[in-house]
């Protein structure tokens, strides 16, 4: 068994008028890995890390529309839609 990257998850504090807000991303690379809840963790991993440590208070996600995997993950650890480019 050889282990390998899964694929991965990003913050970026790029508002500088609020930074308690960050946008995070994640991206599971390896297809034979999705739907497997790894995603999902290690969303909530980071998101408690920058709550704790980093004082994140705001968090967004930029997905596009057609991503419906993605929307559903977000919608399910409780993102709202709030803006459609």
């Amino acid at each position: 068994s050889c282990a390998a990257m899964a694929g991965d998850v990003n913050l970026f504090f790029n508002d500088d008028e609020d930074p308690s807000c960050a946008e995070i991303e994640v991206m599971i690379a390896e297809a034979n890995l999705r739907r497997r809840g790894l995603a999902r963790e290690a969303l909530t991993l980071l998101m408690r890390y920058a709550m704790t440590t980093l004082g994140t208070t705001k968090f967004v996600a930029k997905i596009g529309e057609v991503n419906e995997p993605s929307l559903k993950l977000f919608e399910a650890i409780g993102y709202e839609r709030v803006a459609f480019a």
